[in-house]
């Protein structure tokens, strides 16, 4: 994920109110080796939040783009209200050797240990937030922007989510006022000193990712939104991982927070 700067001069649940630490196991079997093992660390995380009696079924957590590329994660999951479980730390305990099933088929398995929270308070029927894009299927360096819209004032943060990592694009260094109106859609970026746009990993010719809207009626900022550079008018943003992203999340109660979210391709 990359700004450019122009520079113009889940769910049913039965668990404890402390967080405990669960066991999970996760495996996937695909040709795409990134891919899998991603989709292995998400099956041990629905396994350990099953632990706690919180059942994530795949469909909870599936996500297709407007390419009909299917991918899952738990960054959305979390955010959403519906979803009562929340995955505060983890860590891997075991993975597999990648096992050959066929030609090009490979399967892995992998076992974490998480710290899993119930979320606190109940979902407020009236908040409701809704996150658009200009293109869901964008090349390369292409700009475009983003629209959201709450049914209650609050604070603005807006993720991108690549594989297992996210990174905050709002508010940042140089958009700091996060302030959002009730109905009154907020567009980004909010002006013409930048422009938004994507880059696709390295060694890939396409790419699925997610965006994230989350409005908090209380003003809770996200740690560490400066960048770790600027050169060459690109931002090159901090990557975070699901930790940090649900720790964060666990500070609001469900009926102070709303999310919604959108996949998008890169070509």
């Amino acid at each position: 994920m990359k700004i450019l700067f122009l520079l113009l001069t889940f769910v049913s649940f039965v668990i404890a109110q402390q967080p405990q630490w669960e066991h999970g196991t996760g495996t996937a079997v695909g040709t795409d080796i990134e891919a899998i093992r991603m989709k292995a660390l998400n099956n041990a995380r629905a396994d350990a939040l099953a632990k706690a009696s919180i059942t994530v079924t795949a469909g909870d957590t599936r996500l297709v783009s407007e390419s009909g590329e299917e991918f899952t994660d738990f960054y959305s999951k979390f955010a959403e209200t519906s979803t009562k479980g929340i995955i505060l730390e983890e860590r891997i305990v075991r993975e597999g050797d990648l096992k050959k099933v066929k030609s090009t088929t490979y399967e892995i398995e992998i076992e974490i240990e998480a710290n899993v929270a119930l979320q606190q308070g109940e979902p407020d029927p009236s908040f409701t937030v809704k996150l658009e894009s200009s293109k869901q299927i964008v090349k390369e360096g292409e700009p475009f922007i983003l629209t959201v819209t709450s049914t209650k004032s609050g604070y603005l943060t807006i993720f991108n989510v690549y594989q297992d990592s996210l990174s905050v694009v709002f508010p940042n260094s140089i958009d700091k006022e996060n302030k959002i109106e009730t109905n009154k859609p907020f567009v980004f970026p909010p002006h013409k000193a930048y422009d938004l746009q994507m880059a696709l990993p390295a060694r890939k010719t396409t790419s699925s990712e997610m965006f994230i809207a989350v409005v908090t009626t209380e003003n809770i900022p996200f740690p560490n939104i400066e960048p770790l550079d600027f050169a060459a008018g690109t931002f090159k943003l901090r990557s975070e991982q699901l930790n940090m992203y649900a720790q964060w999340l666990y500070k609001s109660s469900l009926n102070k927070r709303c999310a919604d979210q959108i996949p998008m391709t890169v070509q």
